[in-house]
């Protein structure tokens, strides 16, 4: 399952050292891409997890001054596909 991860840092000087450390995930979960905001603290993320419950586990390890949200998403073709279904 996939999930966007949308982000934004409240104080630059404490997340910077986190991102430029480089993401840490846990086993089960596999970043996809990260993207950031031109000229923004904040940006998304596209994790794959194996187990959703990673994705918590990944959260609890997040500096305090990151805003989150999580969504999961489907691709197009899987979404197209149950809307057809539904027909």
């Amino acid at each position: 399952m996939e999930f966007i991860i949308t982000w934004e840092s409240k104080d630059v000087k404490v997340t910077l050292p986190f991102f430029v450390k480089g993401i840490n995930l846990p086993k089960g979960l596999t970043l996809k891409g990260n993207w950031h905001f031109v000229g923004k603290p904040n940006g998304v993320a596209l994790v794959e997890a194996q187990d959703p419950a990673m994705i918590n586990v990944f959260l609890a390890t997040l500096p305090s001054a990151l805003v989150v949200e999580v969504n999961a998403v489907i691709a197009d073709e899987i979404a197209k596909k149950a809307h057809l279904t539904r027909e």
